[in-house]
């Protein structure tokens, strides 16, 4: 018992860390990195993507900027493994400008692009349904970092929340 209770506070204390990185943000930018060829050919668009992303963040009252300290990076990286079929992966993440903590890695202590946020998923799909399947699994992980987001920025006007 005592093994599972220190389990699930192991759980929830690396749960809590994790949506620190979302404390605080204020805005996005959104930005498609390039498809591959392949995936051009199955018809998946950067457009499609970015539009995708732009609007739920929009719906859910996260304003959408065209550049800032902050942003959300798709990545699409996608083969045909067989004739008719498509393997994919699919990358949220959330970049921040920051500046390190030690010197040696940056001596003139200017800021740094970071991944603070990130998940993935991987799929296998026939080709005719590759675009589809692509934005479904961008919407699951876009749903994921919204539901940290809002746990990590809970509305409470009372709480003042440091500007970026």
């Amino acid at each position: 018992m005592k093994t599972f209770a220190l389990a699930l506070l192991l759980l929830l204390v690396s749960a809590a860390q994790a949506n620190d990185d979302l404390i605080g943000i204020h805005s996005l930018y959104v930005t498609v990195e390039e498809l591959s060829h392949e995936a051009k050919l199955a018809n998946l668009t950067r457009v499609s993507l970015e539009t995708l992303v732009e609007d739920k963040l929009k719906q859910t009252g996260i304003p959408v900027q065209s550049k800032g300290p902050t942003g959300l990076q798709v990545i699409v990286s996608a083969m045909e493994i067989k004739p008719k079929s498509m393997v994919y992966d699919c990358t949220l993440n959330l970049q921040e400008m920051s500046r390190p903590a030690s010197r040696s890695i940056n001596a003139y202590n200017d800021p740094v692009l970071s991944s603070t946020w990130t998940r993935s998923r991987l799929g296998v799909t026939p080709r005719q349904r590759f675009p589809g399947e692509v934005q479904g699994c961008v919407r699951a992980l876009l749903e994921r970092f919204l539901q940290e987001y809002a746990q990590a920025n809970p509305k409470n006007p009372s709480r003042e929340v440091s500007s970026q």
